[in-house]
């Protein structure tokens, strides 16, 4: 049975991951910088809702851009990897966080939209820096995951079994 190169996939999805982690990177700063906003100039301004968009847009508009490829890139590395591959600790820690990132993001991307208010937009802003913070660690535990998993695939799809550690 033919199978393909599960490394050709790795040297393509752990580098878009880390571009991924760059840009929440940059959106956490975003939002840190939104808050700081908030928190400096516009702490009395009486209508804050026109502020600060501007970075958050910049940052999701690249966000949109980047994770939507990985995370393709992502499903079609870990859907072509072998069945019989165990990742331990790394796959169900790069899972979990993967699930506690989604939810912070969403926490924060509702409580930053429907903030009317300075401490409403600071608490939103801090949330999303939050999350974005949190993103970019997954970004990080999915390389770990992709490296490690990788070479327990090309081993499965040689026959080979792998010495003892």
């Amino acid at each position: 049975m033919l199978r393909t190169n599960p490394d050709g996939r790795s040297y393509a999805v752990a580098p878009l991951l880390l571009a991924g982690a760059a840009v929440d990177v940059l959106a956490a700063w975003a939002a840190v910088d939104v808050r700081a906003l908030f928190l400096g100039p516009l702490a009395d301004h009486s209508d804050p809702a026109g502020f600060g968009d501007l970075d958050l847009a910049m940052a999701g508009t690249a966000q949109c851009v980047v994770l939507p490829a990985a995370a393709v890139l992502f499903a079609l590395w870990f859907r072509g990897r072998d069945r019989g591959v165990q990742a331990g600790w790394a796959g169900r820690l790069w899972w979990a966080s993967l699930a506690l990132a989604a939810l912070a993001l969403a926490a924060g991307t509702w409580r930053y939209a429907s903030a009317t208010t300075v401490p409403g937009f600071v608490t939103g802003a801090t949330w999303l820096a939050a999350a974005d913070a949190l993103n970019a660690v997954v970004a990080l535990l999915g390389i770990l995951y992709v490296r490690r998993s990788t070479p327990m695939q090309g081993l499965n799809a040689t026959g080979m079994i792998p010495a003892a550690q």
